[in-house]
């Protein structure tokens, strides 16, 4: 489900102009979203109300088709945000997507959380075009999750999977030019600030960004127009970190995870691809 290449909206979009009426929903973090797209174009979006997902998700789907005028059965696919994110919270979405897809027979897409929100940073202006992007998310105990992601024509190319990181060890790490930006940048803004190099920054306010699901929305119909569909009875969530239980058995990992990674990112670096990429 994860793509290497991610192009931009306006190009995800241009490729399901024949695509009928996909919902997107991200519900993996404290501020669900949810958009709608159809025939190449994002048609509506929204960012309920805080409050527990699983009592307003349904409410709000219902507005959103209601102010669109559409219905359940009208819809050609819903996509879903897999996270990483709250356990809770990624449950409800695909449990949601699920229950729907069984009763209207639409398709079910999932798309990985960092790469929507990679695709929301690409819709500002002011990014450095050098830097390597990082959205993080805030994973709790003091850590975050995140992926690295470079900007090529068109789009981004992924660099890294998702994983696990406390930040400052994140910032303090990786080289050359960075954006941070998401929920994990707002929780830790200062600290990132406080040790992050002169060529990092840090958005702890990305309320410029689109919400998450109009690029899950985007991401859901382009999948929907070159037929690659997920089986809704086998998607799972994205989780990257272990449950409790197997966490309580299992030694800490350490810092080897990380290592690995920035050794891999410094050869992608050296390489400095900028091939236009696949979606």
């Amino acid at each position: 489900m994860t793509s290497q290449g991610l192009f931009r909206a306006d190009f995800l979009l241009d490729q399901c102009r024949l695509t009928g009426p996909v919902l997107g929903l991200e519900t993996g973090g404290p501020q669900a979203s949810l958009a709608l797209s159809s025939h190449g174009k994002i048609i509506a979006a929204d960012t309920p109300a805080r409050r527990a997902h699983g009592e307003s998700i349904v409410g709000a789907v219902d507005g959103l088709l209601h102010r669109s005028g559409l219905r359940l059965r009208d819809l050609t696919a819903i996509a879903v945000g897999i996270g990483p994110g709250s356990f809770t919270g990624l449950r409800i979405a695909l449990s949601y997507a699920k229950g729907v897809a069984l009763a209207t027979g639409c398709g079910v897409a999932g798309v990985p959380s960092l790469d929507a929100l990679a695709l929301c940073a690409l819709e500002l202006s002011d990014l450095p075009p050098e830097a390597m992007l990082c959205p993080i998310l805030d994973a709790r105990k003091g850590e975050v999750y995140a992926a690295l992601y470079r900007r090529v024509e068109n789009g981004l190319e992924k660099v890294s999977g998702e994983f696990l990181a406390k930040p400052g060890d994140l910032a303090r790490r990786l080289e050359g030019a960075a954006v941070f930006f998401g929920d994990g940048a707002a929780c830790y803004g200062d600290l990132l600030n406080g040790v992050a190099g002169r060529d990092h920054r840090v958005l702890t306010d990305f309320s410029a960004a689109p919400p998450p699901a109009a690029m899950i929305a985007a991401l859901g119909a382009a999948r929907v127009s070159r037929g690659q569909l997920d089986a809704a009875a086998s998607l799972q969530p994205l989780y990257v970190r272990p449950s409790e239980a197997e966490l309580k058995a299992k030694c800490p990992a350490g810092d080897a995870g990380l290592e690995a990674l920035w050794s891999r990112e410094k050869k992608s670096s050296s390489a400095n691809t900028q091939t236009t990429t696949r979606s």
